[in-house]
């Protein structure tokens, strides 16, 4: 007589190594914002990586895990802190260490303004708008 086999329990299949967990979507989403903050396609970023759109659509929904090895590349590409891809995954874990995304695409943002001039007139005008009376 066969023996026969126990169905995975639901716990079990959540943690299978062909599911997206919690932390898979998570990286995901951080990967898409730090990628639209740069202005960058999926095809574009794709290319840098040398993956296709099709990858990087899988990798922002989560349906594909990203290696580690593969996550430092993003990170390297969109200039972004490889913590940046874990902020706000444990709500019980500080990230004030941490710089958020639109403050770094800010920061990109000045830099690109070629007049040096310029610049600093703005950073004077964020300064004065920030001083606390």
């Amino acid at each position: 007589m066969l023996a026969m086999e126990k169905e995975p329990s639901s716990k079990a299949v959540m943690h299978n190594a062909r599911s997206a967990l919690d932390a898979d979507v998570h990286v995901g989403v951080k990967v898409r914002k730090a990628r639209k903050a740069m202005e960058m396609s999926q095809t574009e970023l794709g290319n840098e990586l040398g993956v296709s759109f099709q990858q990087i659509q899988k990798y922002e929904k989560g349906s594909n895990r990203i290696g580690s090895g593969r996550l430092w590349e993003i990170s390297r590409v969109l200039q972004v802190p490889i913590d940046y891809f874990f902020e706000g995954i444990d709500k019980n874990v500080s990230s004030d260490k941490s710089v958020p995304w639109w403050l770094l695409d800010l920061a990109r943002q000045i830099e690109s303004i070629k007049d040096e001039k310029l610049q600093k007139q703005i950073i004077s005008l964020i300064e004065a708008c920030s001083e606390k009376e």
